[in-house]
């Protein structure tokens, strides 16, 4: 069992390495991943044909967000993480 959450934790650390990694652009320029605008979708109808389903949470509903509004904020919360 010890080699299965060995080669797990392995897996996962690799995973999170490449993720997280420094990338070179172009102009051999270093940029940490999270300074990249790592959200691509700029509208819901973009986000809607990469495959995903947008919805308003109860707190974005309940503070009368529209379903743009709701969207925006959802970008800026996922251009954050």
């Amino acid at each position: 069992m010890s080699s299965v959450s060995d080669k797990l934790s392995k897996f996962l650390e690799n995973a999170f390495k490449k993720a997280f990694v420094r990338e070179v652009l172009e102009d051999n320029v270093a940029v940490d991943f999270k300074e990249k605008d790592s959200f691509l979708h700029e509208t819901i109808e973009d986000y809607k044909a990469s495959g995903y389903h947008f919805r308003r949470t109860k707190d974005q509903m309940s503070r009368g967000l529209t379903r743009e509004e709701a969207f925006e904020e959802f970008k800026k919360e996922k251009k954050n993480l």
